[in-house]
């Protein structure tokens, strides 16, 4: 599931930016969805703060969900890259 584009950002701008902002967060999670989840949205975080009219043409890319210690029930992290640019 690389490159997922967010379509909702787009509906809420009339203009989006030239300039190309790219963001990476890791999150934690018993399993790999609640570590993606995690990462998303400190990344939507970082966006708010990035793009206070809000942030249009997001590129979500996943990184490799990877176990945290020798057994399953230890968690999940993983990494997701944000790329985007600011409603204007």
């Amino acid at each position: 599931m690389e490159g997922i584009v967010s379509s909702e950002s787009q509906l809420t701008c009339t203009t989006c930016g030239t300039t190309r902002y790219s963001d990476i967060q890791g999150g934690f999670g018993y399993i790999c969805s609640e570590a993606r989840a995690a990462a998303v949205s400190a990344l939507d975080y970082t966006m708010q703060s990035q793009c206070p009219a809000g942030s249009c043409n997001v590129v979500y890319t996943n990184g490799r969900c990877t176990p945290v210690g020798p057994n399953r029930t230890d968690g999940f992290e993983m990494n997701v890259t944000a790329t985007y640019s600011c409603c204007q």
